[in-house]
Protein backbone atom coordinates (compact mmCIF):
# COMPACT_ATOMS: atom_id res chain seq x y z
CA UNK A 1 0.00 0.00 0.00
CA UNK A 2 1.52 3.24 -0.76
CA UNK A 3 1.82 5.64 1.38
CA UNK A 4 -0.02 9.16 1.33
CA UNK A 5 2.24 11.78 -0.64
CA UNK A 6 2.76 14.60 1.14
CA UNK A 7 2.94 17.94 -0.50
CA UNK A 8 5.89 20.17 0.27
CA UNK A 9 4.23 22.94 2.60
CA UNK A 10 3.83 19.85 4.76
CA UNK A 11 7.65 19.16 4.34
CA UNK A 12 8.97 22.49 5.11
CA UNK A 13 6.34 22.94 8.05
CA UNK A 14 7.77 19.15 8.90
CA UNK A 15 11.19 20.49 8.87
CA UNK A 16 10.73 23.81 11.02
CA UNK A 17 8.75 22.16 13.34
CA UNK A 18 11.54 19.46 14.27
CA UNK A 19 14.06 22.43 14.57
CA UNK A 20 11.80 24.21 17.20
CA UNK A 21 11.43 20.97 18.91
CA UNK A 22 15.26 20.44 18.78
CA UNK A 23 15.73 23.92 20.29
CA UNK A 24 17.47 24.89 17.37
CA UNK A 25 15.34 27.74 16.85
CA UNK A 26 14.85 28.93 20.38
CA UNK A 27 11.87 30.83 21.94
CA UNK A 28 11.27 34.22 20.91
CA UNK A 29 13.94 33.71 17.89
CA UNK A 30 12.92 34.81 14.35
CA UNK A 31 12.93 31.96 11.78
CA UNK A 32 14.05 32.47 8.12
CA UNK A 33 12.25 35.35 6.10
CA UNK A 34 9.57 34.03 3.57
CA UNK A 35 12.38 34.83 1.24
CA UNK A 36 15.26 32.90 2.54
CA UNK A 37 12.75 29.84 3.22
CA UNK A 38 11.97 29.89 -0.54
CA UNK A 39 15.56 29.58 -1.05
CA UNK A 40 16.01 27.20 0.84
CA UNK A 41 13.41 24.60 0.19
CA UNK A 42 13.30 25.68 -3.39
CA UNK A 43 9.51 26.61 -3.08
CA UNK A 44 7.43 29.47 -4.60
CA UNK A 45 6.39 31.71 -1.68
CA UNK A 46 2.83 30.46 -1.92
CA UNK A 47 3.90 27.15 -0.26
CA UNK A 48 5.88 28.60 1.99
CA UNK A 49 3.03 30.69 3.62
CA UNK A 50 1.14 27.69 3.78
CA UNK A 51 4.26 25.92 5.45
CA UNK A 52 4.46 28.99 7.44
CA UNK A 53 0.00 29.49 8.43
CA UNK A 54 0.19 25.56 9.53
CA UNK A 55 3.00 26.65 12.22
CA UNK A 56 0.68 29.60 13.16
CA UNK A 57 -2.44 27.22 13.67
CA UNK A 58 -0.21 24.82 15.51
CA UNK A 59 0.77 27.37 17.92
CA UNK A 60 4.67 27.10 17.41
CA UNK A 61 5.10 30.58 15.79
CA UNK A 62 3.58 33.70 15.91
CA UNK A 63 3.87 35.72 12.25
CA UNK A 64 4.53 39.20 12.55
CA UNK A 65 3.46 41.69 9.53
CA UNK A 66 6.31 43.61 8.14
CA UNK A 67 9.09 41.80 10.46
CA UNK A 68 8.91 37.80 10.23
CA UNK A 69 8.06 34.95 12.01
CA UNK A 70 9.39 34.22 15.87
CA UNK A 71 8.98 30.75 17.77
CA UNK A 72 6.31 31.44 20.25
CA UNK A 73 8.09 33.05 23.63
CA UNK A 74 7.94 31.24 26.87
CA UNK A 75 8.22 32.44 30.23
CA UNK A 76 9.23 28.98 32.17
CA UNK A 77 6.49 26.91 32.10
CA UNK A 78 3.76 29.56 31.05
CA UNK A 79 3.06 30.71 27.85
CA UNK A 80 2.26 34.45 28.29
CA UNK A 81 0.25 36.16 25.51
CA UNK A 82 -0.61 39.62 24.98
CA UNK A 83 2.00 41.03 27.38
CA UNK A 84 4.83 42.48 25.10
CA UNK A 85 6.33 43.37 21.01
CA UNK A 86 7.22 40.10 20.59
CA UNK A 87 4.01 38.19 21.77
CA UNK A 88 1.32 41.16 21.48
CA UNK A 89 -1.14 41.55 18.45
CA UNK A 90 0.43 45.22 18.76
CA UNK A 91 -0.64 47.63 15.80
CA UNK A 92 0.16 51.02 15.88
CA UNK A 93 -3.58 52.01 14.33
CA UNK A 94 -5.78 53.08 17.87
CA UNK A 95 -3.00 53.28 19.81
CA UNK A 96 -1.33 56.70 21.00
CA UNK A 97 1.85 56.91 23.28
CA UNK A 98 2.82 59.87 25.27
CA UNK A 99 6.54 60.31 25.55
CA UNK A 100 7.67 60.64 29.38
CA UNK A 101 11.91 60.72 28.88
CA UNK A 102 13.99 60.27 26.15
CA UNK A 103 17.73 61.16 27.13
CA UNK A 104 21.03 59.68 26.96
CA UNK A 105 23.08 58.79 30.27
CA UNK A 106 25.79 56.29 31.26
CA UNK A 107 24.91 53.08 31.77
CA UNK A 108 25.72 52.79 35.29
CA UNK A 109 26.60 49.28 37.29
CA UNK A 110 23.33 47.90 37.15
CA UNK A 111 22.48 48.04 33.66
CA UNK A 112 26.34 47.77 32.44
CA UNK A 113 26.51 44.56 33.56
CA UNK A 114 22.85 43.39 32.29
CA UNK A 115 23.93 45.19 29.09
CA UNK A 116 27.63 43.77 28.92
CA UNK A 117 29.18 47.29 28.80
CA UNK A 118 31.79 49.36 30.89
CA UNK A 119 29.63 51.16 33.62
CA UNK A 120 30.76 54.58 31.91
CA UNK A 121 29.59 53.56 28.06
CA UNK A 122 25.93 55.39 26.92
CA UNK A 123 23.03 54.38 26.67
CA UNK A 124 19.28 55.47 25.74
CA UNK A 125 17.11 56.42 28.98
CA UNK A 126 13.56 55.97 27.32
CA UNK A 127 9.93 56.35 29.15
CA UNK A 128 6.94 56.01 27.35
CA UNK A 129 3.06 55.05 28.17
CA UNK A 130 0.98 53.35 25.72
CA UNK A 131 -2.60 54.35 25.32
CA UNK A 132 -4.35 51.29 24.35
CA UNK A 133 -7.45 51.21 22.09
CA UNK A 134 -9.28 50.18 25.22
CA UNK A 135 -7.88 53.08 27.03
CA UNK A 136 -5.83 50.74 29.02
CA UNK A 137 -2.20 52.35 29.61
CA UNK A 138 1.07 50.45 29.54
CA UNK A 139 4.22 51.82 30.49
CA UNK A 140 7.28 51.10 28.94
CA UNK A 141 10.98 51.67 30.20
CA UNK A 142 13.93 51.06 27.73
CA UNK A 143 17.83 51.18 28.09
CA UNK A 144 18.98 50.82 24.82
CA UNK A 145 23.21 51.26 24.24
CA UNK A 146 23.69 54.06 22.21
CA UNK A 147 25.99 52.67 19.61
CA UNK A 148 23.44 49.46 19.06
CA UNK A 149 20.85 52.61 18.14
CA UNK A 150 23.14 55.28 16.18
CA UNK A 151 19.67 56.36 14.14
CA UNK A 152 17.32 56.32 16.87
CA UNK A 153 15.37 59.75 17.53
CA UNK A 154 12.23 60.52 19.24
CA UNK A 155 9.49 60.67 16.87
CA UNK A 156 10.29 56.64 15.63
CA UNK A 157 8.18 55.82 19.05
CA UNK A 158 5.10 56.80 17.59
CA UNK A 159 5.70 54.92 14.67
CA UNK A 160 6.85 51.68 15.16
CA UNK A 161 6.06 48.41 17.79
CA UNK A 162 8.47 47.29 20.89
CA UNK A 163 9.86 45.07 18.42
CA UNK A 164 10.49 46.84 15.33
CA UNK A 165 12.12 49.19 17.82
CA UNK A 166 14.27 46.45 19.27
CA UNK A 167 14.67 44.83 15.67
CA UNK A 168 16.56 48.27 14.46
CA UNK A 169 19.15 47.85 16.18
CA UNK A 170 22.91 46.53 15.46
CA UNK A 171 23.53 43.56 15.84
CA UNK A 172 19.94 41.91 14.96
CA UNK A 173 17.49 40.70 17.53
CA UNK A 174 17.72 36.62 17.75
CA UNK A 175 16.54 35.95 21.22
CA UNK A 176 14.84 36.94 24.51
CA UNK A 177 14.49 36.02 28.17
CA UNK A 178 11.62 37.22 29.67
CA UNK A 179 10.48 36.81 33.26
CA UNK A 180 7.16 38.35 34.85
CA UNK A 181 5.96 39.07 38.26
CA UNK A 182 3.12 40.58 40.00
CA UNK A 183 3.86 43.51 42.34
CA UNK A 184 1.97 46.76 44.33
CA UNK A 185 1.57 49.93 42.54
CA UNK A 186 4.06 52.81 43.25
CA UNK A 187 3.07 56.26 43.70
CA UNK A 188 5.17 56.47 40.52
CA UNK A 189 3.12 53.84 38.86
CA UNK A 190 -0.08 55.24 39.98
CA UNK A 191 -0.06 58.16 38.50
CA UNK A 192 1.46 56.24 35.04
CA UNK A 193 -1.23 54.04 35.17
CA UNK A 194 -4.33 55.72 36.53
CA UNK A 195 -4.72 53.01 39.26
CA UNK A 196 -4.76 53.41 42.84
CA UNK A 197 -1.48 52.82 44.98
CA UNK A 198 -1.27 49.74 45.76
CA UNK A 199 -2.93 47.79 43.22
CA UNK A 200 -1.79 44.87 41.32
CA UNK A 201 0.70 45.54 38.67
CA UNK A 202 2.30 43.08 36.22
CA UNK A 203 5.71 44.12 35.41
CA UNK A 204 7.63 41.92 32.44
CA UNK A 205 10.86 42.33 32.25
CA UNK A 206 12.50 41.44 28.77
CA UNK A 207 16.41 41.40 27.99
CA UNK A 208 17.13 40.92 24.62
CA UNK A 209 19.81 38.90 22.50
CA UNK A 210 21.84 38.88 19.36
CA UNK A 211 22.36 35.93 17.30
CA UNK A 212 25.93 35.50 19.10
CA UNK A 213 24.58 36.08 22.58
CA UNK A 214 25.23 39.28 23.46
CA UNK A 215 22.46 41.83 24.89
CA UNK A 216 21.43 44.58 22.91
CA UNK A 217 17.82 45.71 25.04
CA UNK A 218 16.41 45.78 28.63
CA UNK A 219 12.80 46.58 28.87
CA UNK A 220 10.62 47.07 31.69
CA UNK A 221 6.51 46.91 30.96
CA UNK A 222 4.44 47.42 33.79
CA UNK A 223 0.33 47.19 33.00
CA UNK A 224 -2.51 46.98 35.59
CA UNK A 225 -3.15 43.37 36.36
CA UNK A 226 -6.89 43.53 36.72
CA UNK A 227 -7.28 44.68 33.11
CA UNK A 228 -4.77 43.20 31.12
CA UNK A 229 -5.97 40.35 28.98
CA UNK A 230 -3.64 37.56 28.52
CA UNK A 231 -3.70 33.92 28.69
CA UNK A 232 -1.55 31.76 30.59
CA UNK A 233 -0.69 27.85 29.89
CA UNK A 234 0.03 25.58 32.88
CA UNK A 235 0.63 22.54 30.92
Amino acid sequence: MNKMKKYLFEEIAKDITSRIQRNEYKPGMMIPSETELQKLFSASRSTVRKALDILVNNNLIIKKNGIGAYVKPKITSQNILNMVGIIKSDHVEGRKEEIKEFFVRTAGDYYGELLNLKSNELVYSIKLIRIEKDNNKVLEYFILPLDYFTNLKQNDLQLITTLELINSSTPKLFSVVQTLKIMNATDDLSKHLSVQVDAPIFKLSSTYFSKDGKPIAVVRRYEDALSTGFKIDFS
